[in-house]
């Protein structure tokens, strides 16, 4: 263990706590667990919440020896036995995740880090070559350890790491994790339009957050796969299924088409309803449902087709007395990620449109 400095820190009432930084390498921290040393659950701390492809990206961010956030500890002393006990402030996942790996309870895998090597995939830890041991055994982790401490100091401290951390949401880890992947690529390039803003489709912090990014996903999936219900492993899983994608330049050609469809038929869509996420994805499909199955959308008809489609937006309502259309807004406002919600707004979208394209 080498420590590289010592820190103070003052509470709310004024008391110094005191603190020092070391490194601890893996081989002991493990050493330190299997002694009875390490408490990973102090009454303070949330419940594992990691899933397995977290778990499998930090210990792939430790066998490339890349660098991970430090952990927190405070020190506690039993003054008869002299034994020390780490209580985890902050870095219990990550230290869970570790220990996981050592004790065998799942195995690396690409599909859920691609960056994985190819000759790892598949292997538990004592499966892994001696190389990649003795590395994942000597990394080092970074520890603030605590001295000097009560049990409110602790929960406050705990508190403040964990509200002043903005936490990645799920398109922000998809970034990390395939942004070397063709649909990922693909997925960024077509929200990098102007476009989503100005109709109001996206807002500014969609765009800091990459929940635009996430949307356009939403749409390609729907144009690659058909309608489906957005989960996040959902999204996850194409990500990963098309890290290279051979039809990636007809896709952006379909996504395109559509789009500029609707740009042709509704140029101040951000005054309909349309511009909500859930009725601009039924729209979407429908309009590539009938791109792909032959019908013309054009001069002759997109006026007639933009009158339909404004009216409808104006006569969707709560209590509207055409009860398709209660259910309609019903629909596009509860549960608006799921398959049967969405295949219902695309069939009504559809319904409505058909008649005129049916009329050449």
């Amino acid at each position: 263990m080498v420590t590289f400095l010592k820190s103070n820190y003052i509470n709310s009432i004024g008391k110094v706590m005191h603190s020092r930084i070391t490194e601890m390498p893996i081989s002991q921290l493990n050493e330190q667990r299997l002694l009875g040393n390490i408490d990973l659950s102090p009454k303070y701390q949330r419940n594992p919440i990691w899933s397995v492809s977290h778990q499998i990206y930090l210990i792939d961010t430790i066998l490339k020896r890349l660098s991970i956030p430090k952990v927190y500890m405070e020190t506690v002393v039993d003054p008869k036995k002299g034994k020390t006990i780490y209580r985890v402030v902050d870095g219990q996942q990550r230290l869970r995740a570790v220990f996981g790996f050592i004790d065998g309870e799942y195995e690396l895998r690409k599909k859920h880090a691609p960056s994985i090597d190819e000759d790892l995939d598949g292997l538990k830890f004592q499966e892994l070559p001696e190389k990649y041991q003795k590395i994942f055994w000597s990394y080092g982790f970074h520890v603030e350890v605590l001295e000097d401490a009560d049990k409110h100091e602790i929960e406050d401290m705990f508190v403040r790491l964990n509200k002043n951390t903005i936490k990645l949401n799920a398109q922000e880890l998809r970034n990390a994790l395939y942004h070397e992947g063709d649909f990922c690529q693909l997925s960024y390039d077509l929200a990098d339009d102007d476009y989503w803003e100005e109709q109001k489709i996206v807002s500014r912090n969609d765009i800091q957050r990459m929940k635009n990014v996430e949307f356009i996903s939403d749409l390609l999936i729907a144009i690659m796969y058909g309608i489906l219900t957005k989960k996040g492993k959902t999204i996850d899983k194409y990500y990963a299924d098309n890290m290279e994608m051979e039809n990636k330049s007809k896709v952006k050609k379909q996504f395109l088409k559509v789009k500029n469809k609707i740009e042709d038929i509704l140029p101040e869509l951000r005054e309909t309803r349309f511009n909500n996420k859930s009725d601009f994805y039924a729209l979407f499909y429908t309009i590539y449902d009938f791109l792909e199955s032959g019908y013309s959308i054009d001069e002759s008809n997109i006026v007639e087709i933009r009158k339909a489609l404004t009216k409808f937006s104006k006569a969707v309502k709560m209590d509207s007395e055409d009860s398709r259309l209660a259910e309609y807004y019903d629909m596009a406002l509860h549960r608006t990620d799921s398959e049967i919600n969405r295949k219902f707004m695309h069939k009504t979208l559809k319904g409505l449109i058909e008649p005129i394209l049916k009329k050449r």
